[in-house]
This record gives structure tokens, sequence and C-alpha cells, in this order.
């Protein structure tokens, strides 16, 4: 049985612990390396969705105008921010701010369509009088119209943009 202090052994363990270590590093980066990569991938299409499902919601609300029908829902920008923030690592510099830009203008549209709403809803609109005592104006159908067609021109803009969003958010690429 050898001693416990034999310096010939040393060696051996100290090879030993060595490849050992250099081993769990390489198997513990592996693993880093293909989790990142399901979260590159899983946080891109997630996104992807929502620009999917934004873009039904467009196509909805052109159906409910052409019919003559009143909407009554807004755009989803909440996941798409939720979404953003998550695959900012994934994204480049230059897709953030275009998803970006584009989820602003669909809190623009959806400024549009409360609007809208309030006005099909009651057909007025308030204005605040002296001393803070509201008054209430009728609105025409002229002024219905012409908040459809300001929301109609903006939504043509931004369902392009977010077709071209989706196109290639479903490249994969790594980055």
């Amino acid at each position: 049985m050898a001693d416990i202090c034999d310096p010939s052994e040393w060696f051996f363990v100290a090879v030993g612990l060595g490849l050992g270590a250099a081993v769990a590093v390489i198997i513990d980066r592996l693993i880093m390396f293909l989790h990142d990569r399901k979260q590159h991938f899983e946080t891109r299409n997630a996104l992807k969705e929502r620009f999917e499902a934004n873009i039904k919601l467009g196509n909805a609300l052109w159906s409910y105008f052409d019919s003559g029908g009143k909407p009554n829902f807004l755009f989803d920008t909440g996941g798409i921010l939720v979404w953003l923030t998550q695959a900012q690592k994934s994204l480049t510099k230059e897709e953030v701010t275009d998803i970006n830009a584009c989820r602003y203008q669909l809190e623009h549209l959806n400024a549009k369509l409360t609007a809208l709403y309030s006005v099909a809803a009651y057909g007025i609109k308030s204005r605040a009088g002296q001393c803070g005592i509201i008054e209430h104006q009728a609105l025409s159908d002229e002024r219905f119209e012409y908040l459809k067609s300001t929301i109609t021109a903006h939504l043509q803009t931004e369902m392009e943009r977010m077709r071209n969003i989706v196109e290639w958010l479903s490249i994969e690429k790594i980055r």
C-alpha cells in the first residue's frame, strides 16, 4: 500500500484534478451556450408571435371598417414591450430600434382608436369649460369618418412594417 505522502502519486492526482476541472468547465460552457441559443430562438419566436397577433388585429380592423362596423379593441403593445425586453440580447441595435418604433406607432394607433371608440360609443367629445365644468358637444358622422380615415392610413403603413418585422424575425440567426 502506498504512503499517502508518496510524491510520485501527487503528479497523477494533480493531472487528474486538472483534467477533471477542464472537462467540467467545457461542459458548463456547452450547457450555457445551448441554454442561450434556446432562449434566443424562444424570445425571437415569442416576439414574432406578438407581431403576428397584431397583424391579425389589423386585418380584423380593416374588416370592421369595410363592413361599416365599429371595432372595440386595441393593439397588443404590452406584449411586444415584454418580449422586446426579453429578446434584446438576441437582436441587433437596429432591430431593437425598428421594433420599438413600430411599437410606438401601434401605441399611437391605440390612442386614435380610443378616440374613435369614444366617438362611436357616445357621439360626444368632452371639453373643459370655465371652473372645471365639463361641456359635451355632439360629434358628427364626418368627425367619425375623419378619425377612421386617419386610422386606416396609419394602419396601412404599420401593417407593412409589422409584416417586414415578422419576416426578418423568422430568419433564424444567432448573434
